[in-house]
């Protein structure tokens, strides 16, 4: 029985109720009595599914009680000569240090015929009594908790969902952008030459993969505000590491994919080499990491905004460009666009949180790696191409 216990409360999102009670109907109604009915083959309708287990399903009421908020003393302010003030006699606010009542609904479902029943964690959070109603009987018995798993309750995943839901927007946006600059090149310059766009339009695989999972590394610590400031001290060095390693990377692949295209694709491919230099030229956004800071303070909303901005500054530039410099002013429009998204996290992250970007950045380092990938880009396509 233990064991059974141990296995719901570590996966099943739910605290268990112990009916005081002992409500010992069987969860099956059909066959003998103590005996399971046996398997259907076929697949069963839903309503005798729902007649079964329809018992099982439990009405939850509780009651409790909860310190009154703070916030409340901004009404509780007594009129000339101490009288009792006008929002105490509509609202009967209760004054600091008291405690309010609290009366909240629920439901539940029975999970074994000695009474045990899981619910919400919230359901019962700041309960002191419980009572239970039965669907079929209407009787209403006391019940008390005797476990809880507060990490996986509902309420919990809803708020994760809150807080995913602009990020899962934000990639979303992010992910049209390849689509309509591809849209841009097909339509304005054929089929051959999207091929030769798409071969080239590729940013550095090691270089995004590693950015990413540094990012997500520092969100649960940055999160943690003991360790906030630690964390961004942190994230300055690890950060720093990375661009030792990416930035001599790309600097090589930089001065060489001119020589490389045409031996790994067919020669008409050289010049994607072109376009790959310029997508190159993202790693120097890469290395800048306010939205790991702004996802761990849980303002993910911003992030969905700036999004939208880059994929319109995205589609404008890239427009732009690529009526002046070809297929070659799309991908700039790309690096402008994304380049434009980590300022103006940078801006509101020293604007709402006074965060400067020497907190989390090597930025003397980072702008001599900068400069210099800049400067190699500015010779091949120039002078070595």
């Amino acid at each position: 029985m233990k064991n059974i216990f141990k296995i719901l409360f570590s996966s099943s999102a739910t605290l268990l109720i112990f009916a005081q009670s002992a409500w010992t109907k069987p969860l099956w109604i059909d066959g003998e009595e103590g005996q399971k009915p046996p398997l259907e083959v076929s697949l069963p309708s839903f309503a005798p599914m729902i007649e079964k287990l329809g018992p099982s399903v439990v009405n939850i009421s509780i009651e409790g009680k909860e310190p009154a908020h703070a916030n409340n003393q901004m009404f509780q302010r007594p009129g000339p000569g101490g009288q009792q003030s006008p929002f105490d006699f509509f609202f009967q606010l209760p004054q600091e240090g008291q405690s309010r009542r609290i009366q909240s609904l629920g439901s539940g479902f029975v999970i074994h015929p000695d009474g045990y029943i899981v619910t919400n964690y919230h359901v019962v959070e700041k309960a002191a009594e419980i009572n239970v109603t039965f669907k079929d009987d209407k009787k209403t018995y006391d019940a008390k908790v005797i476990g809880t798993d507060k990490k996986t309750d509902l309420s919990i995943w809803k708020e994760h969902f809150h807080y995913s839901m602009p990020l899962i927007f934000s990639l979303l946006l992010s992910g049209s952008a390849d689509y309509i600059d591809g849209a841009l090149v097909s339509s304005h310059f054929g089929s051959d030459s999207f091929a030769i766009f798409r071969y080239g339009a590729k940013e550095l695989p090691i270089s995004l993969l590693l950015a990413n999972s540094l990012s997500l590394a520092f969100v649960p610590k940055l999160a943690n505000k003991s360790q906030f400031e630690e964390g961004l001290t942190q994230l300055k060095k690890e950060s720093l590491k990375l661009m030792h390693l990416l930035f001599p990377i790309s600097i090589i692949l930089l001065l060489s994919s001119h020589w490389l295209y045409p031996h790994f694709f067919r020669f008409e491919f050289i010049k994607s080499a072109s376009i790959f230099n310029i997508y190159l030229v993202l790693i120097i956004s890469r290395m800048v990491f306010p939205q790991t800071i702004i996802m761990a303070l849980q303002e993910t909303g911003i992030i969905f905004k700036i999004a939208v901005i880059e994929i319109t500054v995205n589609v404008i530039a890239s427009y732009l460009l690529m009526l002046k410099f070809g297929m070659a002013g799309v991908a700039w429009g790309t690096i402008i666009a994304f380049s434009a998204e980590k300022l103006i996290l940078m801006i509101v992250l020293y604007k709402k949180r006074n965060i400067s970007v020497t907190k989390y950045l090597a930025t003397k380092e980072w702008i001599i790696y900068s400069l210099l990938l800049m400067f190699c880009y500015f010779l091949v396509e120039n002078f070595i191409n």
